[in-house]
């Protein structure tokens, strides 16, 4: 851990290395990052990350799941913080990917328990005893068992509320819930449900809905003889020329000539029996 704080102690075992770090007031570490996924713990202060777009406010109990290679940038407040640091190693790792564990997305925990062990860790870190590398592995692999189970709860939380978004706007697209209303359905904050659902759609909720009618549009288009003004309107479009330049955009032709190339397919088809 680079710049990741002073006076730190590591170990390293089979499965797990452990790190603490201790910033002091003000520290501002810029962008880095690390190879291998972690879980960080917060012992002791405040400190803000930031990923991306995201920004988290961190107090003592909470942990952060980091996939690994991930940039980011932390700011410990006045009375600078301590963290506790559990580096997943390769072995591990691959043997969670197996078992279908993802470490592609970052996750902002708060175990009930983590605190208290978190604790722990730190007074076994300080002694000196003969057994404290045995009691230090099994705290630190216990503190990732509650913690793996903890995000995996909650991705799968996530994938639930994040699917009946998807399947809300599939049902609504013509006159969809605005963002508010969904964060409300999901009792998550609009700035959440816009990010997940990035994640999770690999777009955003206007593209969307933009492409459930333009789809819904199109197989109009194919497949009736109703007038292109009123498909617009059926489909949610503003109006013939939104639709004219939705399908252009995206088909690359227009609604007319979309709708011919289809029925001379048709007509093909119909002779030939293909």
């Amino acid at each position: 851990m680079s710049e990741a704080g002073r006076g730190a102690k590591a170990l390293t075992f089979r499965s797990l290395s452990l790190f603490e770090s201790r910033h002091p007031a003000d520290q501002n570490l810029s962008r880095h990052l690390h190879l291998q996924p972690y879980f960080s713990i917060l012992i002791r202060g405040f400190y803000r990350e930031t990923c991306g777009a995201s920004t988290w406010d961190c107090v003592p109990g909470q942990a952060i799941f980091h996939p690994p290679c991930e940039l980011h940038s932390d700011q410990f407040s006045g009375g600078g913080g301590e963290l506790l640091n559990l580096a997943i190693l390769p072995p591990f790792e691959e043997q969670l990917l197996d078992g279908g564990f993802r470490m592609d997305s970052r996750t902002l925990l708060h175990h009930p328990g983590c605190f208290e062990m978190g604790l722990q860790l730190r007074r076994e870190l300080r002694a000196s005893d003969t057994l404290s590398g045995l009691a230090l592995e099994a705290l630190a692999m216990e503190m990732v068992t509650c913690l793996l189970r903890g995000r995996f709860a909650q991705t799968e939380r996530q994938q639930h509320w994040i699917n009946r978004v998807g399947a809300t706007l599939r049902e609504r697209f013509r006159t969809p819930p605005t963002l508010a209303e969904l964060a409300q359905m999901a009792h998550v904050h609009p700035v959440h449900v816009a990010r997940t659902f990035r994640e999770r759609f690999q777009c955003s909720v206007g593209e969307y809905v933009r492409m459930l009618r333009l789809d819904a549009a199109c197989r109009q288009l194919r497949h009736t003889d109703r007038p292109i003004a009123e498909i617009a309107a059926e489909a949610g479009f503003a109006d013939q020329s939104h639709l004219s330049r939705a399908v252009k955009r995206y088909k690359g032709v227009s609604p007319l000539s979309l709708r011919r190339a289809s029925s001379s397919q048709t007509r093909l088809t119909k002779r030939t029996g293909v």
